[in-house]
């Protein structure tokens, strides 16, 4: 009976956090970017990777609000914490440039290594080339 009831659980887990992005992915459609922010927010508050990469997105572009790059990088930072591999392949391509971060060439190619491990496939290429 346990079992079952922790099944139960986190398919109710999974539904609510879904609808909390669909909800976010709503709210920034219908360009009601504070309430978008808020929502992805608490998704990233309570470690949904989605929402951590959303606020920092829009961080980035400055939807409804001045480009944050810093508060970007943050979010990001914790979306790749979370396994979003591509959160961590965008990360490592800022620290390999030194875009927006102090330059850090041992860190990107961890997080280069991470994004590979996650599936994305220029992650691998850059790893390979930085580990010739």
């Amino acid at each position: 009976m346990k079992k079952y009831s922790l099944i139960l659980l986190v398919l109710l887990n999974v539904n609510i956090n879904a609808d909390l992005i669909m909800n976010g992915n709503a709210a920034y459609r219908s360009n009601d970017y504070a309430k978008a922010l808020d929502i992805y927010k608490k998704a990233c508050d309570i470690n949904i990777a989605q929402g951590c990469t959303h606020v920092s997105t829009m961080y980035f572009k400055g939807n409804g609000m001045d480009i944050d790059t810093s508060g970007g990088i943050e979010y990001m930072d914790k979306a790749c914490t979370l396994n979003d591999a591509k959160a961590c392949y965008d990360l490592a391509y800022f620290y390999f440039r030194g875009m927006f971060v102090k330059e850090d060439k041992l860190k990107a190619k961890d997080l280069f290594s991470k994004s590979c491990d996650g599936g994305v496939v220029k992650g691998c290429n850059n790893y390979k080339i930085m580990n010739k």
